[in-house]
């Protein structure tokens, strides 16, 4: 809970209710498209650095965030607070 914020720092999201094989589309293009040579290239030109974390893992991060009992949320909230 503490750390995803680094994880869901750049999220690309899409509306509910997509068709999984949409999903699986997008997922399977934005994989591709982090692995361009041309776009590496432009990122390491721009001092940027290409990290990209699947879909998958995205989503069971989100998932597992929305099924937090209350109580641990609110005990992060507190710890955060400090």
């Amino acid at each position: 809970m503490l750390a995803s914020d680094s994880t869901l720092a750049w999220p690309l999201v899409a509306p509910p209710g997509l068709p999984s094989e949409r999903v699986a589309e997008l997922r399977a293009a934005f994989h591709a498209a982090s692995k361009d040579p041309e776009l590496l290239a432009e990122a390491r030109k721009a001092k940027l650095e290409v990290d990209p974390v699947a879909g998958s893992e995205l989503q069971e991060l989100v998932d597992q965030m929305a099924a937090t009992p209350k109580e641990v949320i609110d005990l992060v909230r507190k710890i955060s607070a400090r």
